[in-house]
């Protein structure tokens, strides 16, 4: 739980640090590897800059500051749904040509836009972010002021904990109830601990902490472990580490109400395959696909209006794909997706 003065922002290391920002500046210039001039697509979170794998990489250089205390915020997802656990590494400028590590300066990268703090205090302007194996996405990167000043970070002591998961697909067209059980106990047992896998999730109370009026507070929530597309058991999961193909369904929301949603799908045979949206009361809103698709990756964009071409309402809807007729059998699942204005 942080308590923080009211116009900052909390945020992350992947070492665990927690960090509360304030003041926010774009690069002075960001170039990539082709010497390309990329300095306007990272400078908003709405823009999408791939890099590529092996080589590819961004030199960023920031204007000069007198902030005692500073860090690169770098957000970073594969909207595309494409990467398969890409890693980032952020290194500074030596002097003498070459490029060093920085301590917490390494992360894999995330399906959805995610924020990464790294504290480069005393590390210089210019640094260069480097993605190592499979592409990924760089959505924006800028250097925050670190705010040390009238600051307090408490653990919070869980009250009560309940796991939400859904049930083994089947059955007709229509949106999925979730079911749950009670998780407090592993969450509170020493070395315990809840999976959570794609669609699921975890609410949780605790105890009451008065607040300070005159700050702003933020939970920040620790989580052992890292996002795979490895498959964790049951249908549906995502793609491994191979080449071969399986039926696999993909939903990504990206940042921005107006953004269309990425759906991503795989077949490993011809099949007729259905895809439909629902909205939480299980009302059919939109069918985006409905036909024979051949083997492959593939992807389609919904463009948030329903059938009859109305914009849909922010909310909890569900992504459902149905196919049937393979040889490689029937397939069905569904992904929860939130729109928010």
């Amino acid at each position: 739980m942080v308590d923080h003065p009211e116009g900052t922002s909390v945020g992350t290391s992947v070492s665990g640090n927690i960090y509360v920002y304030s003041e926010e500046l774009a690069p002075a210039s960001c170039v990539d590897g082709f010497s390309r001039d990329i300095t306007e697509e990272l400078s908003y979170k709405d823009d999408l800059s791939y890099l590529n794998t092996g080589t590819s990489y961004v030199t960023v250089t920031f204007p000069t500051t007198t902030w005692s205390t500073k860090a690169i915020a770098i957000w970073v997802g594969d909207g595309m749904a494409r990467a398969k656990d890409p890693i980032f590494n952020i290194t500074k400028a030596n002097g003498h040509g070459g490029w060093d590590p920085i301590p917490g300066g390494t992360a894999l990268t995330r399906k959805l836009p995610s924020l990464w703090l790294v504290n480069v205090t005393g590390e210089g302007n210019t640094f260069r972010i480097e993605c190592v194996g499979d592409s990924g996405c760089l959505n924006s990167v800028t250097l925050v002021k670190i705010e040390t000043s009238n600051v307090t970070v408490t653990e919070a002591q869980i009250a009560g904990a309940t796991y939400w998961y859904l049930p083994e697909p089947g059955g007709g067209p229509g949106a999925p109830e979730y079911q749950s059980q009670g998780c407090l106990q592993e969450l509170l047992t020493p070395g315990g601990y809840v999976t959570i896998r794609q669609g699921e999730q975890i609410t949780a109370s605790f105890m009451e902490v008065p607040a300070d009026t005159t700050r702003q507070r933020d939970f920040v929530l620790q989580t052992v472990g890292y996002y795979t597309h490895a498959p964790i058991g049951g249908g549906g999961g995502g793609q491994g580490s191979g080449k071969s193909l399986r039926f696999d369904l993909d939903v990504q929301t990206l940042q921005g109400f107006r953004k269309p949603v990425l759906i991503n799908y795989q077949v490993p045979a011809a099949a007729e395959v259905r895809i439909v949206v629902f909205d939480a009361s299980g009302r059919l809103v939109a069918e985006p696909l409905n036909e024979e698709v051949k083997p492959g990756e593939h992807q389609l964009k919904w463009n948030l209006r329903d059938d009859a071409g109305r914009k849909v309402a922010s909310g909890v809807y569900f992504v459902k794909m149905l196919a049937v007729g393979s040889t490689a059998g029937d397939f069905e699942e569904t992904n929860k997706i939130v729109l928010t204005k």
